[in-house]
């Protein structure tokens, strides 16, 4: 594994073999503008912070970006805003990505994922989701999202 320099400051990159993997928290709908957001409200916030990541790994091949991006991607929207959306779905587009993860139910009922992973368009890959309770409570607020991948 080599550790790559941040695409973001709310993102941590590596490369394994010749994949790179990104992590990242986008904007959730009450983080304010202060460091590392850019932006007076929350759909700029995500646009630029989108802006930024995807400038810095747009030439990274083969990629897979997941994390805490705090939009559902399809369904209502609760944790981010549909302009926010919009940018995380252009940038999944720019980056030539799919994210199994879109149609994963949230911890919360009723809700979908705003915790995803995304692979190169054409991978073959199962998503699901492992809850965070252990003996009826919550041990986070996010539950882990897992992909089975066909190599």
């Amino acid at each position: 594994m080599s550790p790559l320099p941040d695409p973001h400051p709310a993102s941590a990159a590596a490369r394994i073999g010749t994949t790179t993997y990104v992590s990242s928290i986008l904007p959730w709908r009450g983080c304010g503008s202060g460091a590392p957001w850019v932006g007076g409200n929350h759909a700029s916030r995500t646009e630029n912070a989108v802006s930024e990541l995807v400038s810095n790994v747009a030439g990274a091949r083969p990629l897979v970006w997941g994390g805490d991006w705090n939009h559902a991607l399809t369904g209502r929207e609760y944790a981010g805003s549909q302009g926010g959306r919009r940018a995380v779905l252009a940038a999944l587009d720019t980056l030539g990505l799919e994210a199994p993860t879109a149609t994963l139910p949230h911890a919360i009922e009723d809700l979908l994922s705003i915790d995803h992973v995304a692979v190169p368009l054409g991978i073959e890959a199962t998503a699901s989701r492992v809850s965070a309770q252990c003996d009826g409570k919550r041990l986070s607020d996010h539950d882990a999202y897992v992909l089975d991948v066909e190599v």
